[in-house]
């Protein structure tokens, strides 16, 4: 595998990537802790939010980020 030259650019890039990543960690966790905190299952409050329990629990394991108008539904 060749060696990428490391432009200015693409440590940008990079660094973006890790705050993207490390933003859908703190909304996932936010999002969790207050279903949690609730006490409603998992399968109830994507239904209530308008999700389905797959893109709740994607959401909820940082894998998705949700949009705006399911955040505020939240």
């Amino acid at each position: 595998m060749a060696n990428k030259k490391r432009t200015r650019k693409t440590i940008v890039d990079e660094e973006i990537l890790a705050d993207n990543k490390n933003e859908r960690a703190r909304v996932a966790r936010s999002i969790r802790e207050f279903r949690l905190r609730a006490r409603i299952p998992q399968k109830e409050f994507a239904k209530q939010v308008g999700m389905l329990p797959a893109q709740l629990c994607n959401v909820e394991k940082a894998k998705n980020m949700p949009s705006l108008g399911t955040i505020c539904r939240i």
